[in-house]
């Protein structure tokens, strides 16, 4: 299979990978010749791109989470966020949601986020799962230990509460209702001070004006993950692009060690995508070097090359 962008050049191509609903339903077949009719409902979805059937039928996707899963875990989300809405929390179901759940799947992969699947740009609870994986990843690689990954992942869950806390009557920003509504229900200092402060960079020129010095290594891994994720979603671009983008504000906006960490727990390009190798050769990504995002396995008409081994390779140019 192969990465296309949703545009004429995929009609009468077949769909490799089936699309699904928000909700898991299936909408298209695996196998589906695309038409121009089925090509304007793949653009009315909000699709950029889509798996195509080639000759690559043994490139597998390499999912942090299965799409089921993540259906699920978005569900009871959106049960929390609920909850919330309604000021209640019920920090035991977060806690079993986390631990049993969200950090059992990840466990030590790098993090891949769909860019083939159909989101909704407003779901708070479709951008903090991403945020959360971002998060939990960087972190472990950042050297944190499990306590504060733990609390790290929440921050990321509940990172944008603020948005659907009712009765805003002093027009707070969503940081600051998320903050005073974590804190008047006795959550840890570091959680609720990571929701309040998730927007800082280390210029101190974020909304509140913290200085560097008064950010914890949980703020300065959100703040970025949360970037980031909003480029892919809001931006609608390729994680390439996005990584190029955050790799700009390092030393000016985001912690350089922090990036290294997160730059490790990405698949910046992913299984399928159509790339051009500096030998001028056309190929596509087949399978990832965990922990070398940059350095992935690249199949080309000519042989398959593990950038890893072949030092003097490297991607020049995304061929999408």
């Amino acid at each position: 299979m192969r990465l296309y962008k949703v545009d004429e050049k995929i009609i009468n191509k077949r769909i490799a990978v089936p699309i699904k609903s928000q909700d898991g339903r299936k909408l298209i077949s695996e196998g589906t010749q695309i038409s121009e009719r089925l090509l304007k409902r793949l653009k009315d979805f909000g699709l950029n791109a889509v798996y195509i059937e080639d000759d690559n039928s043994d490139v597998k996707l390499e999912e942090t989470i299965s799409e089921d899963k993540r259906i699920e875990i978005i569900k009871k989300l959106n049960c929390i966020y609920q909850d919330i809405s309604k000021n209640i929390f019920n920090e035991s179901e977060l806690n079993s949601l986390v631990k049993n759940e969200i950090l059992n799947e990840i466990g030590s992969k790098q993090v891949s986020i769909p860019i083939d699947k159909i989101t909704n740009e407003n779901s708070i609870a479709e951008h903090s799962l991403n945020v959360c994986l971002l998060s939990i990843a960087t972190g472990k690689k950042y050297g944190l230990n499990m306590e504060k990954v733990e609390i790290l992942a929440k921050a990321a869950l509940l990172h944008d509460i603020g948005k659907i806390i009712k009765n805003n009557k002093n027009n707070l920003r969503h940081e600051q209702i998320g903050f005073e509504f974590l804190k008047s229900k006795f959550t840890s200092v570091l959680l609720y001070t990571t929701v309040r402060y998730h927007h800082e960079t280390i210029d101190g020129n974020g909304p509140q004006k913290q200085p560097k010095a008064r950010q914890h290594d949980l703020v300065k891994i959100l703040s970025l993950a949360n970037h980031y994720e909003n480029l892919i979603r809001k931006e609608h671009l390729m994680p390439h692009e996005c990584f190029e983008k955050v790799q700009a504000l390092v030393n000016v906006k985001y912690d350089n060690e922090v990036f290294e960490a997160f730059r490790k727990s990405i698949h910046i390009y992913p299984v399928g995508l159509p790339v051009k190798l500096n030998n001028q050769e056309l190929g596509i990504v087949i399978r990832q070097n965990n922990g070398f995002p940059l350095r992935p396995f690249v199949r080309t008409e000519k042989m398959e090359y593990n950038l890893l081994e072949h030092l003097s390779l490297f991607i020049e140019k995304v061929e999408l």
